[in-house]
């Protein structure tokens, strides 16, 4: 059922996790960190909703808004935290930098499967018995720069911007499915990369534009609009495919028009009462 790793896999699986770890430990000092009193209060130490996590909480984390957004998953992993060691930041902390250790993991693997279509010869596959360096090297450098780049300190060390490093995860997943799904055809991987799709937009509302990107990638470098002009069927098959995406997309953002304007409307009846 499960085929043996390749001596590429293997190196490739080596170094994304030597990035991953590499960002965790660069965010271990964030662990002595507290919560701030800029909405790390309305996500958790003054959300009794996390307190109980059960049916009801389920029921009103996907029905009504937190904080002026509609992100339940992310929610439901403040009250994962909470079951665990309570209002103890440590835990809020902890969970967010593992998250960007995964997240730096699998943009090692991400990175690897683009050159693989992009540059085959590089992935070893073509003439080139050592053309699998080049695209592991990249993978890895590409990976510890996504990790250990300063314009995710905010995502990591601020509670609540939990949101950030989540969506992040299943977006890659979903990313990753996709090219899986696009190379070998299997719905499986089609259905996971909807899926993943559907948890991200369910973490934070940006993953919208993922349906996107996979026409991007299947512009290029997955060159599966080749044939437009000669195989409109095959085009529009491949259009097809994105319907679904894009109907979380819709949906998510009109979600997100209908937080905003609840809190438009919080802000207008506060100022009138002031």
């Amino acid at each position: 059922m499960f085929r043996k790793m390749t001596r590429c896999e293997k190196r490739l699986m080596g170094l994304a996790f030597a990035a991953a770890l590499m960002a965790f430990l660069a965010y271990i000092p964030s662990l002595k960190n507290g919560f701030i009193n800029w909405d790390d209060n309305l996500y958790v130490y003054e959300n009794p909703d996390i307190r109980a996590l059960n049916a009801g909480f389920l029921v009103k984390v996907f029905t009504s808004y937190t904080a002026f957004n509609w992100h339940p998953l992310t929610i439901i992993s403040y009250a994962l935290d909470y079951r665990l060691m309570g209002l103890d930041p440590l835990v809020y902390h902890l969970t967010n930098i593992i998250l960007h250790a995964f997240n730096t993991f699998l943009v090692a693997l991400l990175v690897f499967k683009l050159i693989e279509s992009a540059a085959p010869h590089w992935a070893g596959e073509g003439p080139k018995p050592d053309g699998a360096r080049p695209a592991l090297a990249v993978s890895f450098i590409t990976a510890l720069l996504f990790g250990l780049h300063p314009i995710h300190v905010e995502s990591v060390t601020w509670v609540s911007e939990r949101k950030d490093v989540l969506y992040s995860f299943f977006f890659l997943l979903s990313a990753l499915s996709y090219l899986k799904y696009a190379s070998q055809g299997r719905y499986g991987s089609y259905a996971s990369a909807l899926l993943f799709f559907a948890l991200s937009v369910m973490s934070k509302p940006m993953a919208v534009s993922l349906p996107i990107v996979l026409l991007i990638l299947d512009y290029y470098p997955l060159d599966r609009l080749a044939g437009l002009r000669n195989n409109i069927w095959t085009a529009g098959r491949i259009f097809l495919e994105k319907v679904p995406f894009f109907v979380l997309s819709v949906l998510s953002s009109m979600l997100t028009m209908n937080a905003q304007k609840s809190s438009l409307a919080s802000i207008v009846v506060v100022g009138f009462m002031t």
